[in-house]
C-alpha cells in the first residue's frame, strides 16, 4: 500500500472490506497480492466464482459510481491490488 495517496488508501481499505465481506474472511488475512480466482490450484486464492464477481461488481458500482462489466472488467483482475488500482484509475475523484 506504500505510495498511495490518502484517497487511494481509502479506496484500498474499502475494496479490501468488500472482498472480505463477500468471502467471509478477515481483512487482516488479505493483501494486495491475494488472488481472487483459482488458477492452477497450487497457489492459494479466495476461489472467486461468477457469483462472487457479480457481488464485487455491484458493491464497487454502488460505492464508487463505476459502471463495470463482469467479462471485461472483473474477470481479468487476478489480485485485490489490481482491482484497487482499477477503481482508483476509473473513479472521477481519484483520476
Amino acid at each position: 500500500m506504500s505510495g498511495r495517496t490518502p484517497l487511494g488508501a481509502s479506496v484500498h481499505g474499502q475494496v479490501m472490506t468488500v472482498v472480505a465481506e463477500i468471502k467471509d474472511v478477515h481483512v487482516c488475512d488479505l493483501s494486495d497480492e491475494t488472488l481472487l480466482y483459482s488458477e492452477d490450484g497450487a497457489i492459494p486464492s479466495l476461489g472467486f466464482d461468477s457469483l462472487d464477481a457479480f457481488e464485487l461488481a455491484m458493491a464497487l458500482e454502488e460505492r464508487f459510481g463505476l459502471d463495470l462489466t463482469l467479462d471485461v472488467d472483473l474477470q481479468g483482475f487476478r489480485t485485490i491490488g489490481a482491482v484497487t488500482e482499477y477503481v482508483i484509475g476509473h473513479t472521477p475523484p481519484f483520476r
